[in-house]
């Protein structure tokens, strides 16, 4: 701010850049572009409540960014379409005021703690075989090298896009939930690691990959979802389930947790629906 109190309209580059890393979100950039030209962060971000409100921008944070010498204006929306696997998320998702995040690997980054969005692309890095899935506050070694190929089958279905956010969270949660039941048969690894979120793993991503290929083969991304008949489909899907699921027990131990995969599954076809109604481009 100038001597006159008002708030300068154009920052100038800084000497230091750092490089932006996979999926940081802009909060975090930002930190980092502050902490290595010793400028006050504070000040930044009041800058940016100030500008957002006199131009109404969304994404005002990346253009300060682009102006202090960081990405370019466009770069944080990239970044969030690949780590939400959506083609077009809205410009303001990708700048919340509060957001979900997930530390990126510490490795990766020399020890140096990066923030980035709350995506649910991987769970291992391959580089350094570390576990860092979401919600983790422990980073640990992968011990079970076959977790890698693990981490790449989940990495495929992550692709596809056909397992939204809330549907991955919904179905981890159900897992979760049954878990004391299933326990016998959730470890499918070689070598137990002490950590439940790492040694469900196998048994989490085998369910995933049950539901995507039966979205993959009756629902493709690529057909719009008019009408869906609720009760035909769910007959449907639970004869597929009940088959394709008995690996994890007896139908005594598994009708509760395919019940509620069923409910997830049905919920993903009918936001599908809905957004074949409420399109825009719909004739």
């Amino acid at each position: 701010m100038n001597r006159a109190g008002t708030v300068p309209g154009q920052l100038h580059p800084q000497v230091v850049r750092p490089r932006p890393h996979q999926f940081e979100n802009p909060d975090s950039y930002l930190a980092r572009l502050c902490a290595a030209n010793l400028i006050d962060g504070n000040y930044i971000r009041r800058l940016i409540q100030n500008r957002r409100f006199r131009t109404g921008r969304p994404d005002e944070l990346a253009h300060v960014i682009n102006e202090l010498g960081g990405p370019d204006v466009g770069h944080f929306h990239r970044e969030y379409a690949r780590a939400t696997a959506q083609p077009a998320p809205r410009l303001k998702d990708a700048f919340p005021s509060r957001q979900q995040k997930r530390a990126a690997c510490s490795r990766c980054v020399g020890g140096e703690h990066i923030d980035t969005y709350d995506h649910r692309r991987f769970m291992i890095c391959l580089k350094h075989n570390r576990w860092i899935g979401q919600h983790t506050t422990d980073q640990r070694q992968i011990i079970d090298y076959e977790l890698r190929t693990v981490e790449r089958r989940f990495r495929r279905i992550a692709a596809t896009g056909l397992v939204p956010v809330g549907a991955h969270d919904a179905i981890i949660a159900a897992i979760d939930r049954h878990a004391p039941v299933l326990t016998d048969h959730l470890w499918l690894g070689h070598r137990p690691h002490g950590h439940p979120d790492i040694d469900r793993y196998p048994a989490r991503v085998r369910i995933l990959k049950t539901i995507a290929d039966y979205l993959g083969t009756h629902w493709p991304l690529e057909r719009e979802i008019s009408t869906l008949h609720r009760r035909p489909e769910q007959a449907r899907l639970y004869t597929h389930l009940r088959l394709d699921l008995a690996w994890l027990g007896a139908p005594a131990q598994t009708w509760k947790l395919i019940d509620e995969l069923v409910d997830v599954v049905i919920g993903v076809l009918t936001n599908r629906t809905d957004r074949f109604l409420l399109s825009p481009t719909r004739s």
